[in-house]
């Protein structure tokens, strides 16, 4: 690695150290605290679709709202699965030697179909994001229950987990309740008490199923370490699930299975090149060039504001968005006052991202909606570029703004 990569090592700080950075910090029993580096994601999406990107150009076959819903049987063996269109109804079935079972909080209900009897508990964990600016120093303290919640900045606001459910949950509970909500915020102020955070400023909950063990007196605890379950001993061979308890060893624990199911095909597999391949986007490069470049040969001059904007999240791929505007004067426009997307976002979202749904769209592709929910100029513009794209009626329309706004309700 290089050696500007190296993060600085930790050290003890001083009370009064700890009073200076944070004067804000819980004074009782405080006689100092740690102080260490860590590296932060930025776009946790944009990194996922990375890596569906990379797994296209390696060959894969991509499908986006396919729900496997029943399993292809030989006898005692798994041939693949029968799986559901979830936006046209449509089934059919993908056959293959080897079925990996990797559907994060489904895996448990795909499991079952296989004929796994083994319980797959769940919990959920949240993130909130608050419409508080944050210094660039981050925070850890411990809540009410011992357990150590952060205080982050990221894209200059506050963003503050990771809060559990106090309970396990069932694979649909993936919504946020009011309840929950209100018992999160009284974590976040025991933990940090002069923040006195309200709901009217939380913006967003990032939330998730995890998988969960029980800990002490029952209580459901993040699940420490990852599986890979074989399904021979319940009479599915051919099949296996995968339970994956972090997105940083996500990697890895592909690449071990992919070397287990390896050892079950009738002829080798070479290794698989994933830890030293680069993923769409990374590669070390003048993407700023690049991307003037591209804007000139199209006789366009592009802002650069809006060229760093689209480095940002695209890297390389900045160029083909800005191809986009060339025939389009429009797509260049912002899709609202002070906003950063512009409407060639949308359309290479869809074009070249597999983004059918405004949410795809707002919350997953262009990060638009990363912080709150986007107003409603800029989630009429987004709509009404989609639906050029996609065919979409008024109705259709309205019911996918409709849609957005729900992932901001609390």
């Amino acid at each position: 690695m290089e050696p500007e990569l190296h993060l600085p090592a930790p050290r003890l700080i001083s009370k009064a150290a700890a009073l200076k950075l944070f004067p804000g910090i819980r004074q009782e029993g405080l006689t100092g605290a740690a102080q260490w580096y860590d590296y932060k994601m930025v776009e946790a999406d944009r990194l996922t679709c990375a890596f569906a990107a990379t797994a296209d150009r390696a060959g894969a076959d991509l499908a986006n709202y396919a729900e496997a819903v029943a399993p292809i049987r030989e006898g005692t063996r798994i041939a693949g699965m029968q799986v559901a269109d979830r936006l046209s109804g449509a089934t059919f079935p993908i056959r293959a030697r080897m079925t990996v079972n990797a559907a994060g909080a489904r895996a448990g209900q795909i499991a079952a179909l296989l004929g796994a009897k083994r319980a797959f508990p769940l919990l959920k964990a949240a993130n909130l994001v608050t419409s508080r600016h944050a210094k660039d120093i981050a925070l850890a303290a411990p809540g009410p229950g011992g357990r150590m919640l952060t205080l982050v900045p990221w894209q200059g606001r506050a963003l503050i987990g990771t809060l559990q459910s106090p309970g396990f949950v069932q694979p649909e509970a993936s919504g946020v309740t009011s309840s929950e909500l209100e018992g999160w915020l009284r974590e976040v102020n025991d933990a940090f008490p002069t923040l006195a955070l309200t709901r009217s400023e939380v913006t967003l909950v990032h939330r998730g199923l995890v998988p969960a063990v029980a800990g002490r007196e029952g209580r459901a605890e993040l699940q420490p370490a990852p599986e890979i379950l074989d399904h021979a001993a319940d009479n599915a061979e051919g099949a296996v699930t995968v339970v994956g308890v972090k997105y940083t060893t996500a990697r890895g624990l592909a690449e071990r299975v992919v070397d287990a199911i390896a050892r079950r095909l009738p002829r080798p597999v070479p290794q698989a090149p994933t830890a030293p391949t680069v993923v769409p986007g990374a590669g070390i490069a003048d993407h700023e060039a690049l991307a003037i470049e591209t804007g000139r040969a199209l006789g366009l001059e592009v802002p650069l504001p809006t060229i760093r904007h689209l480095i940002t999240k695209y890297g390389e791929a900045a160029a083909a968005v800005i191809r986009l505007t060339s025939d389009r004067p429009d797509l260049r426009d912002a899709v609202a006052p002070g906003s950063p997307t512009i409407g060639a976002e949308i359309v290479h979202a869809i074009r070249s991202e597999q983004a059918v749904r405004l949410s795809d769209i707002v919350i997953r592709r262009t990060s638009l909606g990363a912080l709150e929910c986007p107003s409603e100029t800029a989630l009429a513009a987004c709509a009404r570029t989609a639906a050029t794209e996609l065919g979409w009626d008024e109705a259709r329309r309205e019911a996918e703004i409709a849609w957005v706004r729900e992932v901001y309700r609390v």
